[in-house]
């Protein structure tokens, strides 16, 4: 990184770039000596809580950037489905994961962290499954799974109103909206209606195994965001996150 854009990005963070006080290192370091793959866990957990652009979505075979609850389906639009559906009937799919060139596209800039979020729904809508999972890049392009969380709920445990709060979610509109796009007719009442409910399952799996999974960055990352001062009587959240 250039000098100059090190020095904005520092006071940006609210550190001084200036004088010649030299930060302690003390609480960055591991008590312990511990297994490089230890520490990269450490480093993916950090660059997670400051990097927005390192979570993605997956579902059967799409890899999408994990967008925040409420806004439109900007990465799931008709150009990119429609590029999605010709995969399918191309010879060569399946070949190659698709998480494997996303995880080289992160390598390339210089990161060793991802969160990947995979969204399994099985035909008949029995169930949601949500597994979360941070890789680490252990070396080269391979990349290691290094924690997981999942969780699994059925439509059926829910209320019978559930899912109607999503009608007027921009996220819930756009995924409708693409698939009378892509001219696969209109979709009925019913579907939708069972469409909703899933929705509303799926965000209750989806913040079950987030919220087990941030308790896992949380104690992994390292404490960037304490007090500059020093006082840790108690830590500092990143920008946004709860």
């Amino acid at each position: 990184m250039p000098l100059d854009d090190l020095k904005d990005a520092l006071e940006g963070r609210g550190f001084a770039v200036n004088g010649d006080q030299t930060p302690s290192l003390a609480g960055l370091l591991p008590l312990f000596p511990e297994p490089d793959l230890s520490w990269l866990g450490r480093r993916a957990a950090t660059e997670l809580a400051v990097d927005s652009d390192l979570r993605f979505i997956r579902y059967q075979n799409m890899v999408l950037a994990d967008l925040k609850t409420g806004q439109p389906l900007d990465g799931l639009n008709v150009s990119s489905a429609l590029a999605e559906v010709a995969k399918l009937f191309d010879p060569e799919q399946g070949k190659e994961d698709p998480l494997v060139s996303t995880l080289k596209k992160v390598g390339d800039r210089g990161r060793v962290g991802a969160l990947v979020t995979r969204l399994d729904i099985p035909a008949d809508m029995s169930q949601t499954t949500i597994e979360a999972t941070m890789w680490v890049r252990a070396g080269g392009d391979r990349w290691v799974p290094f924690v997981t969380r999942s969780a699994s709920v059925r439509p059926d445990d829910l209320p019978a109103e559930a899912g109607r709060n999503l009608v007027a979610d921009p996220q819930v509109q756009s995924a409708f909206s693409l698939v009378e796009a892509l001219g696969l007719g209109t979709i009925p009442p019913e579907f939708k209606q069972r469409s909703l409910k899933m929705g509303a399952t799926t965000e209750k799996a989806l913040g079950a195994a987030r919220g087990a999974i941030n308790q896992d960055l949380n104690a992994l990352m390292l404490p960037i965001f304490e007090n500059p001062s020093g006082d840790r009587g108690g830590d500092r959240q990143p920008p946004g996150k709860p």
